[in-house]
């Protein structure tokens, strides 16, 4: 396992959706369903999940294959950093999506939540802390959070990137993400085949006009962001990280 980074239970579980069903050996045992009746804070952990502040993001309280992430120190820092960066981010307390103060309709399917669940899954299986920094980070901590804008009107490329809402920065390295391809960050590591990345490229193939970004710091903070997006029903969304690079 990667250091920070509690072992995740080995115990059979499937998750069940209206459009999914995902099963992995790395979940909890329970089974998510889309009316969100097994949707409850994780308490079994030891570890308390905190309220909603104005000062930091609602830590994520559902059951998912992101249960245990959401309790390990790396995620919980990477929604700080993300909150740092833009404090108009906030997560959704069941889901632990992040949208922008912008966004007026959150998302009410569970494609985020499995697709940054199948990224962290795919990171864990090839020593990286995100798939969308890779090992380009100088800390072992990282996660790939969901994040859901919206509809932009017409909006594409950076127009959708500023509804982030970053403080300061430059948006840099942008570039589509062709179809079937992957973050470039994770093609670096000449991920093998197996179930982990399958899962996760199709997940990923449901985005369309896709992108990647980063926005580096305007400071002489050393955090940049990472950034996948792409529109899926109508909505941009997807995927975000962060890095410490000086």
């Amino acid at each position: 396992m990667l250091l920070g980074r509690p072992l995740l239970r080995t115990c059979p579980c499937t998750i069940t959706t209206a459009s999914y069903s995902l099963s992995t050996r790395t979940m909890s045992t329970e089974t998510i369903r889309p009316d969100n009746s097994a949707l409850h804070p994780r308490t079994d952990t030891g570890i308390p999940i905190p309220p909603p502040s104005p000062i930091e993001p609602a830590l994520p309280s559902f059951a998912s294959s992101l249960t245990d992430s959401h309790t390990d120190e790396a995620y919980i820092t990477t929604l700080k950093t993300l909150h740092s960066l833009s404090p108009s981010l906030r997560a959704l307390p069941r889901t632990g999506v992040l949208i922008p103060s912008a966004t007026t309709t959150p998302p009410t399917d569970p494609y985020l939540p499995l697709l940054a669940g199948a990224a962290r899954t795919l990171a864990d299986s090839v020593l990286a802390p995100s798939v969308l920094v890779g090992r380009t980070s100088e800390s072992d901590e990282g996660a790939d959070v969901p994040v859901f804008i919206g509809q932009v009107e017409d909006g594409e490329g950076e127009k959708v990137v500023e509804r982030l809402e970053v403080k300061g920065g430059k948006i840099s390295d942008f570039a589509p993400l062709p179809s079937s391809s992957l973050p470039r960050n994770l093609v670096a590591l000449s991920p093998p085949s197996s179930p982990e990345l399958k899962t996760f490229k199709t997940l990923l193939s449901e985005l369309q006009s896709a992108f990647e970004f980063t926005i580096e710091p305007s400071t002489s903070s050393s955090t940049v962001l990472y950034g996948l997006l792409g529109k899926r029903q109508g909505a941009w969304q997807g995927l975000l990280s962060t890095a410490v690079q000086s």
